[in-house]
């Protein structure tokens, strides 16, 4: 096996969508699987081209991106290393609703449509995890539905940072939320993301910041007391 297959090879190996699968179907996916660089600010894939395969992120980070007729764009999702997409156009035969463009320096790997279907029909294991992976961005984009549609800027920031938070932590303990992005595009593109324009956005992390609930240090936000920051949501 030459060294670019072992890569691939690993790469799937490592991913939690892969992992423990079958030794033979996954030698044989990797067989037709390929790691593709991309630079950041490179488009990975369009809306409306055909959706060839899956991807997943091994190194980098991705942001995909609703646009309309006349030029603007939203942020609908950042990924990074583990995360994958272009599943809709995968599984439905229809063309991609998204862009996908590298934020910085990226790779990922592309699993061609018609062998990861087949090993989808051989490994029930594996249709087993892409359905609960499916279910996982359903709950999230209604969650963020919900926020749009019902929900003040305040609210969705506050509602944001807690679903960053692990589910099991509770009570007044301080607890540090990891912004996905790095210095200098959090605001821009968080702010996309939860339907706010990048001032709005800032604001509100200042105004949280002036009430003591949070602390912003670059990437980092310290929740000062877990249990304020859940009933100032409800507020």
């Amino acid at each position: 096996m030459c060294a670019a297959a072992v890569q691939v090879l690993q790469a799937l190996s490592a991913s939690s969508l892969f992992a423990g699968l079958d030794p033979a179907a996954l030698g044989r996916l990797a067989g037709s699987t390929e790691l593709r660089d991309f630079s950041g600010g490179a488009v990975i894939c369009r809306e409306g081209q055909p959706g060839t395969g899956l991807h997943l992120v091994t190194r980098g980070q991705v942001k995909l991106l609703l646009q309309a007729g006349n030029g603007h764009e939203k942020v609908f999702d950042l990924i990074g290393p583990g995360a994958c997409f272009g599943e809709p156009s995968l599984y439905t035969d229809q063309p991609h609703q998204i862009t996908a463009a590298a934020i910085v320096d990226t790779q990922l790997l592309h699993v061609p449509r018609a062998d990861l279907l087949s090993t989808l029909q051989e490994t029930p294991e594996l249709a087993l995890r892409v359905i609960k992976g499916l279910a996982s961005k359903i709950y999230r984009c209604t969650h963020d539905l919900k926020s749009y549609m019902l929900m003040s800027g305040t609210q969705r920031v506050i509602c944001y940072l807690l679903y960053e938070v692990p589910l099991q932590q509770e009570g007044p303990a301080e607890v540090a939320v990891t912004l996905p992005v790095r210095k200098g595009l959090i605001a821009p593109r968080l702010a996309s993301r939860l339907n706010l324009t990048q001032e709005h956005f800032s604001r509100i992390l200042h105004e949280l910041a002036v009430a003591a609930l949070i602390k912003v240090e670059g990437q980092r936000v310290h929740i000062r007391d877990l249990s304020r920051l859940r009933a100032a949501a409800m507020s």
